[in-house]
């Protein structure tokens, strides 16, 4: 996530002020483009940050279950729907909202813009092919519309280089562009949605978003559900995507921990004491698992074998 492979970036500099306040600091690494550092001394189980997301979407599976803003699970009986509601998919989705909070603030976020358009094509090409991305990146042009981001607002995150452009990312700008055209967008107010912007925000996504496993209210009747859920891999709220989060480095074992104990709202607590200037890191990955399995992973996603400390000391010797 901080790291930089075939990409360009931003001068730490930038994110500066987003770090004001903070026990922390974003600067040059040594192996890894760039990275998080602790500012002064951090105790152990201190929180280090509570991280809100550029871009949050609940999982496909999750949808009924999950606020479709903050992705707060919800109980039977306490969904908030807004007067007038149109399913975004001709009833394939019926997002709900956690309270009237939630349902105000995305309507003018995004929601007000996302609910004239027909996203059928985008939810059945995600089902589909098990697609999280392009409903992020349908979202955040929803919030570029609705003037609540700006367009190049994940710019300063990293990114792998594509070239050619996969044929499924330009399949998938279609989709979003003709869903928007189709909804009474004018191709003025589109003008940003070109396909090397598409590529730009997906690419950034692909390196720099997290899989929000927020712990679930424990309810009597939804234990098999959520057991079920987790057996098949649907166990994630859903994705978001982070500003200054984006800077920690992985480690197979890392010096901070991630939690989400309510929503999208990302809690960063030090695993152990962390001295100045030491590097801030996070797992990417279940380090749990061996550490072949663990180089192999990492390698797919994220372009690069991990040499931190622990993976030297598993490896077999040759």
């Amino acid at each position: 996530m901080g790291r930089d492979t075939q990409l360009e970036s931003n001068p730490s500099p930038f994110f500066e002020e987003f770090a004001e306040g903070l026990p922390l600091t974003v600067r040059a690494s040594a192996t890894a483009g760039r990275g998080m550092y602790a500012a002064e001394e951090i105790a152990a189980g201190e929180v280090i940050q509570d991280a809100a997301p550029i871009v949050a979407h609940p999982t496909l599976n999750n949808i009924d279950k999950c606020c479709y803003l903050c992705l707060k699970y919800t109980q039977e009986g306490v969904r908030y729907y807004p007067d007038g509601v149109k399913s975004p998919a001709e009833g394939k989705l019926r997002p709900s909202f956690c309270s009237e909070a939630c349902a105000l603030y995305a309507e003018d976020q995004f929601y007000g813009v996302e609910q004239q358009a027909n996203w059928t094509k985008l939810v059945e090409h995600g089902r589909e092919h098990g697609l999280r991305f392009p409903l992020l990146v349908a979202r955040l042009a929803c919030m570029v519309l609705s003037e609540a981001a700006e367009p190049d607002v994940l710019r300063p995150l990293c990114f792998v280089k594509t070239d050619p452009t996969p044929p499924e990312w330009v399949e998938e700008h279609s989709i979003v562009y003709q869903a928007l055209r189709r909804s009474g967008q004018s191709d003025e107010a589109l003008r940003f949605l070109t396909l090397d912007w598409y590529v730009s925000v997906i690419a950034r996504m692909h390196l720099n978003s997290f899989q929000v496993d927020i712990v679930r209210p424990l309810d009597p009747s939804d234990l098999f559900a959520a057991a079920s859920d987790a057996a098949a891999g649907h166990g994630s709220a859903g994705s978001a995507v982070y500003l200054l989060p984006s800077m920690y480095n992985h480690s197979c074992e890392p010096s901070v921990d991630i939690h989400w104990p309510r929503d999208a709202i990302a809690r960063f607590e030090a695993r152990r004491d962390i001295q100045e200037g030491e590097e801030l890191t996070i797992t990417y990955i279940d380090a749990s698992l061996p550490v072949e399995t663990r180089q192999k992973h990492l390698e797919w996603a994220y372009g690069f074998r991990c040499q931190c400390q622990r993976c030297q000391d598993e490896k077999e010797p040759p």
